[in-house]
């Protein structure tokens, strides 16, 4: 067993100066660490961060402690009762993918695999494709993508890159900056938009071909991954 003997919180700085929560998960026989940022509002970032590491000392680490870190499913539902709301509002919803992250991390390097064996089976061949909201309008919420990510913490740096390239948060700047990012990276980044309100299936599909854009969730239809 990987029982978790303490978790510990820090603030960390991102590439592009953004704060972060970083977390540290120690086991029996193994140890996880991962951050994410904190807030999109430069002028909370050192509230928010402090903030979220308090909640990783005080309320979430000891709850936690005592656990198997291999019950990933167990730890992330109990997450959501720690947290007590329908959006992870109280604790965060980035504070609670940083310790439910870093506990998969613990498991993994307890059984000495990757982390992407680890939560997809030991012949598991491809990475899974983080999406991360970063931004929204009127009509969509926008995600970014990275399909061949060598860390976890590509999708980050890529939303960053975006943030620095967009004039403004509209389709057409945003699918331009996610161009200049997967240049900039040497990284297959792509979009993908959430659908906010009412338009016609096939405007929203033509706003698809037409931008870089990988994901869609069109308005009560299900989700497409495009090639």
């Amino acid at each position: 067993m990987t029982i978790i003997e303490n978790i510990v919180g820090r603030i960390s700085i991102l590439k592009g100066g953004k704060y972060s929560i970083e977390v540290d998960v120690i086991t029996t026989s193994g140890f996880g660490r991962f951050a994410a940022p904190v807030d999109e509002n430069p002028s909370l970032y050192i509230v928010e961060a402090h903030r979220a590491v308090s909640e990783v000392d005080e309320i979430i680490g000891p709850e936690l402690i005592g656990f198997d870190s291999q019950e990933q499913e167990l730890i992330d539902s109990y997450l959501w009762e720690i947290d007590g709301t329908e959006n992870l509002s109280h604790i965060g919803a980035n504070t609670a993918l940083a310790v439910s992250v870093a506990v998969a991390k613990a498991a993994s390097n307890a059984k000495n695999i990757s982390l992407y064996s680890y939560i997809g089976g030991t012949f598991t061949t491809e990475l899974p494709v983080p999406i991360l909201r970063f931004a929204e309008d009127e009509t969509f919420e926008y995600l970014v993508l990275v399909k061949d990510l060598m860390e976890i913490s590509d999708v980050v740096d890529a939303m960053t890159k975006i943030k620095e390239h967009a004039r403004n948060i509209t389709l057409q700047d945003l699918s331009k900056a996610s161009e200049i990012a997967g240049d900039e990276l040497g990284l297959e980044v792509s979009l993908g938009i959430v659908q906010k309100k009412e338009m016609d299936i096939e405007e929203v599909l033509q706003k698809v071909e037409d931008h870089n854009i990988s994901y869609i969730k069109p308005l009560g239809e299900e989700e497409l991954f495009l090639e």
